[in-house]
Protein backbone atom coordinates (compact mmCIF):
# COMPACT_ATOMS: atom_id res chain seq x y z
CA UNK A 1 0.00 0.00 0.00
CA UNK A 2 1.44 3.15 -0.93
CA UNK A 3 0.38 6.79 0.44
CA UNK A 4 0.10 9.58 -1.59
CA UNK A 5 2.94 12.33 0.06
CA UNK A 6 0.85 15.91 -0.45
CA UNK A 7 2.32 19.28 -0.40
CA UNK A 8 1.77 21.56 2.28
CA UNK A 9 -1.64 23.62 1.73
CA UNK A 10 0.01 26.69 3.19
CA UNK A 11 2.80 27.35 0.82
CA UNK A 12 2.21 30.70 0.34
CA UNK A 13 4.25 31.12 3.77
CA UNK A 14 7.38 29.31 3.34
CA UNK A 15 8.50 31.97 1.26
CA UNK A 16 8.12 34.75 3.19
CA UNK A 17 9.37 32.55 6.29
CA UNK A 18 12.62 31.70 4.00
CA UNK A 19 13.01 35.61 3.60
CA UNK A 20 12.95 36.57 6.78
CA UNK A 21 15.81 34.17 7.68
CA UNK A 22 17.66 35.43 5.15
CA UNK A 23 17.47 38.95 6.62
CA UNK A 24 18.07 38.38 9.46
CA UNK A 25 21.40 36.46 9.42
CA UNK A 26 22.30 39.43 7.32
CA UNK A 27 21.82 41.55 9.94
CA UNK A 28 23.38 39.34 12.31
CA UNK A 29 26.36 38.47 10.87
CA UNK A 30 27.18 42.37 10.05
CA UNK A 31 26.25 43.17 13.70
CA UNK A 32 28.62 40.48 14.43
CA UNK A 33 31.70 41.76 12.02
CA UNK A 34 31.82 44.97 13.55
CA UNK A 35 31.59 43.54 17.10
CA UNK A 36 34.60 41.20 16.75
CA UNK A 37 36.11 42.05 13.80
CA UNK A 38 37.84 40.53 11.18
CA UNK A 39 39.88 37.77 13.91
CA UNK A 40 36.88 36.94 15.14
CA UNK A 41 34.54 36.49 11.76
CA UNK A 42 37.16 33.97 10.91
CA UNK A 43 36.82 31.75 13.72
CA UNK A 44 32.84 32.06 13.59
CA UNK A 45 33.50 31.34 9.39
CA UNK A 46 35.48 27.93 10.42
CA UNK A 47 32.89 27.13 12.92
CA UNK A 48 29.81 27.60 11.04
CA UNK A 49 31.95 25.62 7.88
CA UNK A 50 32.57 22.80 10.16
CA UNK A 51 28.34 23.11 11.66
CA UNK A 52 27.51 22.61 8.14
CA UNK A 53 29.88 19.45 7.34
CA UNK A 54 30.45 17.29 10.57
CA UNK A 55 26.39 16.04 9.92
CA UNK A 56 27.48 15.36 6.22
CA UNK A 57 30.54 13.78 7.34
CA UNK A 58 29.18 11.44 10.20
CA UNK A 59 26.02 10.96 8.51
CA UNK A 60 26.04 10.51 5.59
CA UNK A 61 22.22 9.36 4.97
CA UNK A 62 23.05 6.40 6.55
CA UNK A 63 19.93 6.84 9.39
CA UNK A 64 17.47 7.19 5.74
CA UNK A 65 18.48 4.37 4.67
CA UNK A 66 18.16 2.30 8.19
CA UNK A 67 14.57 4.01 8.07
CA UNK A 68 13.77 2.62 4.48
CA UNK A 69 15.79 -0.82 5.23
CA UNK A 70 13.45 -1.28 8.52
CA UNK A 71 10.09 -0.03 6.85
CA UNK A 72 10.93 -2.89 3.95
CA UNK A 73 11.62 -5.34 6.47
CA UNK A 74 8.29 -4.67 8.61
CA UNK A 75 6.37 -4.33 5.13
CA UNK A 76 7.42 -8.04 4.48
CA UNK A 77 6.36 -8.85 7.98
CA UNK A 78 9.81 -9.66 9.10
CA UNK A 79 9.91 -8.37 12.67
CA UNK A 80 13.35 -9.87 13.39
CA UNK A 81 15.30 -8.24 11.06
CA UNK A 82 13.78 -5.23 11.70
CA UNK A 83 14.59 -5.12 15.74
CA UNK A 84 17.78 -6.01 14.54
CA UNK A 85 18.31 -2.75 12.31
CA UNK A 86 17.11 -0.26 15.05
CA UNK A 87 19.74 -1.88 17.46
CA UNK A 88 22.49 -1.26 14.55
CA UNK A 89 20.98 1.81 14.06
CA UNK A 90 20.73 3.26 17.79
CA UNK A 91 24.67 1.48 18.34
CA UNK A 92 25.78 3.56 15.42
CA UNK A 93 24.17 6.38 16.36
CA UNK A 94 25.92 6.52 19.60
CA UNK A 95 28.91 6.01 17.76
CA UNK A 96 29.30 8.80 15.30
CA UNK A 97 27.76 10.96 18.44
CA UNK A 98 30.75 10.18 20.67
CA UNK A 99 33.25 10.14 17.72
CA UNK A 100 31.82 13.94 16.89
CA UNK A 101 31.82 14.66 20.42
CA UNK A 102 36.06 13.32 20.28
CA UNK A 103 36.77 15.68 17.30
CA UNK A 104 34.97 18.27 18.79
CA UNK A 105 36.64 18.29 22.30
CA UNK A 106 40.49 17.56 19.98
CA UNK A 107 39.76 20.75 17.97
CA UNK A 108 38.38 22.66 20.45
CA UNK A 109 41.76 24.16 21.87
CA UNK A 110 43.03 25.30 18.02
CA UNK A 111 39.58 27.18 18.01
Amino acid sequence: MRHEVTPPKDRQRSLPRGLLSILFRIIYFGYLARKVGAEGMAAVSLLSMLYGFLPLIFLLAVPTAIQRFIAESVARGDAGTAGALVRISLRLSVVLSVLGLAVGLVAAPFL
